[in-house]
């Protein structure tokens, strides 16, 4: 007896966005290892001057900042900034709207592993969730004028002019 098996053709990085909602929304992307930064500046200049520029309205990456006092051996002190990604390492989060081309973008601009999806469908997240990330990676050992500059400078790297 012969058997014949019917086979799908599967068509790699396809996706359905028709479910995905049409405005911004937070997207997950996961980069190779300790690439967040060169991700996020490889989508910037591969997106700058196109229409995909308008689709991107801000990057997040969930490292949290913590500056402590060191002492030396020789009894002096030093102040150092440690960059602490624990469950969040290699993770990028991108508010955008999600379209067939911003997403053959995302998942081809080098560093990128995966753009978190369920059954093809990219699972947007909410405002919510990304302001919780944002509280438990909150600065730690900083004055408020420090935090205050921290941010700005995060703010210019990371959201869209």
């Amino acid at each position: 007896m012969e058997e014949f098996i019917l086979a799908k053709k599967i068509i790699l990085g396809s996706v359905d966005l028709k479910h995905v909602p049409k405005d911004f929304a937070w997207y997950t992307i996961v980069t190779r290892f300790n690439y967040e930064e060169a991700y996020i500046q490889n989508v910037k200049e591969s997106i700058m001057g196109t229409d995909l520029e308008q689709l991107v309205k801000e990057f997040y990456v969930p490292i949290k900042y913590i500056k402590e006092t060191v002492s030396r051996i020789d009894g002096t002190k030093r102040e150092r900034i440690k960059k602490v990604k624990g469950s969040y390492s290699n993770y990028v989060f991108i508010k955008c709207k999600m379209t067939g081309n911003l997403w053959d973008r995302l998942r081809t601009t080098t560093g990128a592993a995966v753009i978190l999806s369920m059954g093809g469908i990219p699972v947007p997240i909410t405002d919510e969730e990304i302001e919780t990330i944002r509280n438990a990676q909150c600065m730690e050992g900083f004055s408020t004028e420090e935090i205050v500059e921290k941010e700005k400078e995060l703010r210019e790297k990371y959201i869209m002019q």
